[in-house]
């Protein structure tokens, strides 16, 4: 099940492309610790309508602090 099944959105319209544009911009500039993960499944506590995935799987403290450190 893609996300347009999932929530009615194509591409255009989620993070996905801006996250991994983020990913190439930090590598050009010589981060060798940035990771992409990319998600196809969704969450174990899914539930319809709401978020399948992406923000509602990471650590959301660990994340803005990684955020903050490499800005």
């Amino acid at each position: 099940m893609d996300n347009f099944e999932n929530r009615a959105k194509d591409y255009n319209t989620i993070n996905s492309i801006d996250l991994a544009g983020y990913y190439n911009s930090l590598r050009l500039i010589g981060n060798k610790e940035v990771e992409l993960i990319t998600t196809y499944q969704k969450r174990k506590d899914y539930e319809k309508g709401s978020s399948p995935h992406t923000w509602t799987i990471v650590n959301n403290k660990e994340l803005v602090d990684w955020f903050l450190e490499k800005m």
